[in-house]
């Protein structure tokens, strides 16, 4: 089921150090990302649970939590390789629209990925449920959560995901999406400029010894110590600020697969450092990833 949704993510606290307060706030990012029109039935199957009959969306009040017939809290299951050999990273958790925040860091190393952040921030989980009050209990779906970046008042930021914990050291690929968007309103809709820079070697497979010459400097960007017995190389993708005024065109969604030509990487990747920068006026700190996949 193909996700164009009125998102709800959690909202990103105005000071850095606030990211690690008890409790944050959600924010309702409707005017973002349109909704895809498939009926609050189809929304909540993909959350796990089966809709009211007349629901309007797949909120689910703390009352309705307490029935006997709601299905209980299930424990996160890490998603298995597919046929393909594509893991897609299930980010389905249990959110509360104006509760504690929940962080993707923790979620991510159960995949053997270790990511890095610039300092004061955190990688967040948002929610496909759309326009849910303060208080109520939503499930991100496994294809519907996105991953977001929080951090302070506004500027450029980074996170890196290390794959050298991964079983061979590295990926054969990696893919995401950036949602369509589309504007609300006369003042439109503002999106962050970001780049992806995926960092690999050029080796179909990382042994001991190239590890011990593999570093990350202080700002996440990875390095050979003695590039003669081990060379890293790059691949930068990305976006420009969006800035869209037309209410009556979307966006088109961004795909980054590291399968597909003329992107393909002709090695083992180690790491993916994304930046972004919402220069003071985008409603989001950071690109959003969703969809995302392992191979």
């Amino acid at each position: 089921m193909k996700y164009r949704v009125a998102l709800t993510l959690l909202a990103m606290p105005l000071l850095a150090a606030n990211l690690y307060a008890a409790s944050s706030l959600f924010v309702n990012m409707e005017p973002l990302l349109k909704d895809a029109g498939q009926d609050a039935r189809e929304v909540a199957e993909a959350m796990g649970k089966q809709a009211p009959s007349k629901a309007a969306s797949p909120c689910v009040t703390k009352e309705q939590a307490q029935d006997p017939s709601f299905p209980k809290e299930r424990p996160y299951e890490a998603s298995k390789p597919g046929p393909d050999g594509w893991t897609n990273i299930n980010l389905e958790v249990r959110l509360v629209v104006g509760g504690p925040a929940v962080y993707a860091e923790s979620l991510l190393e159960k995949y053997n990925v270790a990511p890095l952040l610039s300092p004061g921030t955190r990688l967040t989980i948002g929610s496909a449920a759309k326009g849910c009050p303060n208080g109520v209990i939503v499930r991100s779906a496994p294809e519907g959560g996105m991953i977001n970046q929080s951090a302070g008042p506004s500027g450029k930021i980074w996170f890196t995901l290390n794959f050298l914990n991964r079983p061979k050291h590295g990926l054969d690929g990696f893919r995401f999406e950036r949602p369509e968007i589309y504007a609300e309103g006369e003042n439109g809709v503002w999106y962050p400029r970001w780049t992806a820079e995926i960092f690999y070697v050029m080796k179909n497979e990382i042994d001991a010894g190239d590890l011990t010459h593999l570093r990350f400097a202080e700002d996440g960007t990875p390095y050979s110590d003695d590039p003669r017995k081990v060379q890293v190389y790059s691949h930068i993708q990305g976006e420009g600020t969006i800035r869209h005024f037309d209410t009556d065109s979307d966006v088109p969604r961004y795909v980054l697969n590291t399968d597909a030509n003329p992107n393909k990487i002709p090695g083992k990747i180690i790491a993916i450092k994304f930046e972004s920068n919402n220069y003071s006026q985008a409603a989001w700190s950071s690109v959003t990833l969703y969809r995302m996949g392992i191979r």
